[in-house]
């Protein structure tokens, strides 16, 4: 359900790669301050998320697998707004997302009494998917050197600010 939503906006609504990472991210913010909330320690969950995000992330770029969240040739579109305005408009879509697939696993959880470790590994799945849709799209011909390139983007620059919004909340 939640991959529906995601395609739903990146199809229909014009929603940039580059935003849907952020929306993804911002979905695991929500489940790492549940979680918080439940007694579980920030740190630990965003370096476990992490440590796992990569993993999965990572045995995508090597086996090729088809990411089952489709990610459109439009999505590449307006990466680059030219106007601030478009740039704010495009976080607030980003927001509003995370917000929504946060409040649809929450709610599905309940009815389905989903464990916090469930939620977690759709969540993550979700991210892994978004991750790998967008290598895909930057780099159709995946070898040694495109792989290692994005794993080096994972850790440098992804990890970084996963961790900073799953420790610190925004």
């Amino acid at each position: 359900m939640l991959r529906q939503v995601l395609h739903n906006h990146l199809t229909t609504q014009g929603l940039t790669v580059l935003s849907a990472v952020a929306a993804v991210g911002r979905l695991l913010g929500h489940l790492a301050w549940h979680l918080h909330g439940l007694g579980y320690d920030l740190q630990r969950f965003a370096e476990d998320t992490l440590a796992h995000l990569g993993g999965q992330l990572l045995a995508r770029l090597r086996e090729g697998d088809v990411p089952l969240v489709h990610l459109p040739d439009p999505a590449l579109i307006g990466e680059l707004p030219a106007q601030a305005a478009a740039e704010r408009a495009e976080q607030a879509h980003a927001q509003a997302l995370g917000d929504a697939l946060w409040r649809l696993l929450k709610d599905t959880g309940e009815e389905q009494r989903l464990t916090p470790v469930g939620a977690r590994w759709i969540a993550m799945n979700l991210a892994a998917d978004v991750l790998y849709g967008t290598e895909r799209r930057l780099h159709p011909a995946l070898g040694p050197d495109e792989i290692e390139e994005s794993m080096d983007w994972f850790q440098r620059v992804f990890a970084l600010q996963l961790t900073a919004l799953l420790v610190h909340r925004s």
